[in-house]
């Protein structure tokens, strides 16, 4: 079976750690950035399959990121989904 790497994008480091720890998975490679440009670093590096954005990232916003994914030959193919975690303790998340 080939791995799937799933970017996740969120602004703040709690959101990043509660991320980490819900969704461990030896079968899917799991990547984490805080902002959109250091994510299309990551982008570029690994063969991102899924990007899951926050809908308020620093730099570029999300729909921008999503814009520059949609308009490259090399990246127009990756899954992009908005979210938004929510919640008291960021305990639950809209997808």
């Amino acid at each position: 079976m080939i791995p799937i790497n799933i970017l996740f994008v969120n602004r703040k480091e709690e959101n990043i750690v509660t991320l980490k720890t819900l969704l461990k998975c030896n079968d899917i490679g799991m990547f984490f950035s805080k902002s959109s440009n250091d994510a299309l670093k990551l982008i570029w590096e690994k063969q991102i399959a899924i990007v899951l954005v926050d809908d308020e990232t620093p730099e570029i916003n999300s729909f921008e990121l999503a814009a520059i994914l949609q308009s490259n030959p090399r990246t127009r193919d990756i899954l992009i989904v908005f979210f938004k975690l929510l919640g008291k303790r960021n305990q639950s998340a809209v997808f």
